[in-house]
């Protein structure tokens, strides 16, 4: 439907009754978004509104008074610019008009003409902005009623779909209703199968946990026993033999009279277990697993005795591995010992060589200060003697250069000869570096007999944590065995019940299936031959139909109430085939739990038998190396008192060593300080004789000079004489 437009936007059409065509006002551009969007078409091209330098001078109104009547109704344009319009669409051109009589050719007819072309050429404008103003209006009009059209559509579409929206959920939903009813009535009837296997399950775990309870008394009455045995052994190791005795004899006492009550219980048992009796095909069952957890006993003390001869080979190896490092430690020490030996005779070599090397340096200082004596007295002869004649003096001046030289190189000769001889290891620095390694091998031999004990004790503590493993791990695999078949005989029931239910249901449905059968047999036999009767007939067959249908519904309810006679029956019996299978798991286990008992103290007898004879094996095992231990030891301490006594005399020649370097070092400097002030006191000397030789050639100098002037001018007076 087209809606008017609004009144605050004039239109062409009321535009000249609001008194707006002399000033018409740009209109706003529609936008894209109110057009119809189809999917290849292009967008309208709209006419750009005219600018106000296009707009046509003010003027007064022209055209006829309209009335003002309603803004919606059209106003029809003045006729002179719909006859201009006209004469415009039939001429080729614009141009206005201009008529051709020669008449109107001066100047006022020139200035109406002129008017006249303005007047044409406003109309136009006015025309083409009006046409523009109704095309823009006629195509949003048009827009406008498209996207009108468009909305109603979707909004039909979107009901369509509502409404198909609402019939889809309305079927979910009733097919949500449903399955919720069968999965909570699935869920009910899986919640009370779920009561009654967390019931039986409860049942069986009471059962296991006072299995298990049992199990950890005897797991805690044999680590009692450990821990007892193990404190006799330390006593015995410890010294306290007599101690020991009296408490392995109240042990052994004890453990008799353990041993017998068990025994009294074993028998107990086993009467329980004869009086009470088995199913034949349990019996043959347990029976062979019996057997066959008898056969695993016999594997694992095979096993078990594998291991502890293993472990005896790995302990004899192992004291066979300790004597051949005690015996390579010996060796080591000994070689040891003897390149102490060969440094000790090297030190002493290189000690004679040292005092050998300080007698021919003495011996040489001596004659190179001999020479020095000499070379000195005869400089001092020199420089004492008085000289007269220059070619004496450079002689004795050449003499006292090469003596001064000679003495030089003598110094450094004497100084490259006397260098401090090369190091020599001192003693005391000997025993530091031998030291460590002398302790480290006592060490070795000191620890030698705590390293055994403690490789014995951890072996001990190996096997019987390897022993406990294998029980515990025997004690689990028994349990989830005894907890598989009571399992398995549980399932078997379940199984024969599931299996009889379902028997006797297909049968009642069988039943009242030949029942409808043949009723519906009869009915139709019963109206084959009662088709040609009258009224009365069938009269009489309805009341008959319903007698039957009477008869049916009495004959359902006795049904319903006979299944669920049947269902309890049954639910009865499943309770007492269940009690009666859990009494014969529960007296298959007490029997099993007796047989096994005996056999399990009858294996910690054998095993304590064995333990005893290891155990007195031990004990001479540990006797012998205590033995040998207290030789090693007191080899060792008298090897360590003579490495002292060797150590102190050591020292003590190092001490003594040390104050004769010591002295020889002080002679050698005090050498050295005579020889230096001796060289002082030469270059002094020298230092003396040149300077006199210098003041002397100065003075000779100094009088030849005066002399050869006193010649010069005796000869010029005598020139100018």
């Amino acid at each position: 439907v087209d809606e008017p437009p609004p009144v605050d936007q004039p239109t062409v059409e009321h535009r000249g009754q609001l008194g707006l065509e002399s000033q018409p006002q740009e209109e706003p551009r529609p936008s894209t978004q109110d057009l119809p969007q189809p999917e290849q078409a292009q967008p309208l091209q709209l006419a750009q509104p005219l600018q106000p330098a296009q707009l046509p001078p003010p003027g007064p109104k022209e055209g006829p008074v309209v009335k003002e009547g309603p803004p919606s109704l059209p106003v029809p344009p003045p006729a002179r610019l719909v006859e201009g319009a006209l004469t415009r669409a039939s001429a080729p051109s614009l141009a206005p008009r201009v008529d051709a009589t020669p008449e109107l050719e001066g100047p006022q007819e020139e200035g109406q003409r002129v008017k006249a072309a303005s007047a044409s050429t406003a109309e136009q404008t006015v025309e083409a902005e009006w046409r523009a103003t109704d095309r823009k209006q006629q195509e949003l009009l048009e827009a406008e009623r498209l996207n009108t059209e468009r909305r109603h559509l979707e909004e039909l579409e979107a009901a369509e779909q509502l409404e198909r929206l609402r019939a889809e959920l309305w079927l979910q939903e009733e097919q949500w209703l449903l399955a919720e009813a069968k999965q909570k009535e699935a869920e009910q009837q899986a919640g009370h199968q779920a009561l009654r296997s967390l019931l039986l399950w409860r049942r069986r775990c009471h059962e296991v946990e006072q299995r298990m309870a049992a199990e950890e008394r005897l797991r805690a009455r044999l680590r009692q026993e450990e821990e007892e045995w193990l404190q006799a052994e330390a006593l015995h190791q410890e010294g306290r033999r007599r101690q020991g005795q009296q408490a392995l004899v109240a042990l052994r006492r004890w453990l008799g009279s353990c041993w017998h009550l068990e025994e009294l219980l074993v028998r107990v048992a086993d009467v329980e277990a004869v009086t009470r009796g088995f199913v034949e095909a349990e019996a043959v069952t347990w029976r062979a697993e019996v057997e066959g957890r008898v056969q695993h006993r016999l594997a694992w003390q095979r096993d078990m005795e594998a291991i502890q001869t293993q472990a005896t080979r790995e302990a004899e190896e192992a004291r066979k591995q300790e004597l051949k490092r005690l015996i390579r430690e010996d060796e080591e020490r000994r070689v040891a010992c003897k390149v102490a030996k060969q440094k000790k005779a090297e030190a002493e070599r290189q000690q004679k060589e040292y005092k050998r090397l300080l007698e021919a340096d003495e011996a040489a200082r001596l004659a190179k200060k001999q020479q020095r004596d000499a070379a000195k007295a005869a400089a001092q002869r020199l420089s004492s003697e008085e000289t007269t004649v220059r070619p004496q003096v450079m002689v004795a001046e050449a003499a006292e250069r090469a003596a001064i030289c000679s003495a030089l190189q003598e110094a450094l000769r004497h100084a490259q000869h006397s260098r401090p001889p090369p190091t020599i290891l001192p003693q005391s620095d000997f025993l530091k570096a031998v030291q460590p390694e002398a302790d480290r091998q006592a060490a070795t031999v000191l620890e030698a007999p705590a390293r055994e004990s403690q490789a014995a004790e951890k072996a001990l503590a190996v096997e019987n944590a390897l022993a406990v493993e294998k029980a515990l791990a025997a004690e689990k695999a028994l349990a989830a065995e005894k907890a598989l078949s009571a399992e398995k005989v549980l399932v078997a029931a379940r199984a024969a019940e599931r299996e009889a239910a379902a028997k006797e249901v297909a049968a009642a449905a069988q039943r009242a299936v030949s029942d409808a059968e043949s009723a519906a047999r009869a009915a139709m036999m019963r109206d084959a031959t009662n088709l040609h009767t009258g009224i009365r007939e069938v009269a009489d067959m309805e009341a008959r139909a319903i007698i039957a249908m009477l008869a049916r519904e009495s004959a359902s309810r006795q049904a319903a109430r006979r299944e669920a006679i049947r269902r309890e029956q049954e639910e009865t019996a499943q309770r007492e085939r269940e009690g009666r299978a859990a009494m014969i798991v529960q007296r298959a286990w007490k029997c099993y739990n007796a047989r096994f008992t005996r056999w399990y103290l009858s294996q910690k007898k054998k095993a304590k038998d064995r333990f005893l004879r290891k155990w007195s094996a031990s004990i001479r095992i540990q006797n012998a190396f205590r033995c040998a231990r207290a030789r090693r030891e007191r080899a060792t301490r008298e090897e360590a008192r003579a490495l002292r006594q060797a150590a102190e005399a050591k020292a003590k020649e190092e001490q003594e060593r040390a104050r004769v370097l010591e002295r020889a070092r002080a002679k050698a400097e005090r050498v050295e300080r005579e020889a230096a002030q001796r060289r002082t006191d030469a270059a002094c000397t020298l230092q003396r004789a040149y300077r006199c030789y210098d003041a002397r050639f100065y003075r000779r100098w100094k009088l030849e000079e005066k002399e050869q002037a006193r010649r010069q001018r005796r000869a010029h007076e005598e020139q100018m004489l």
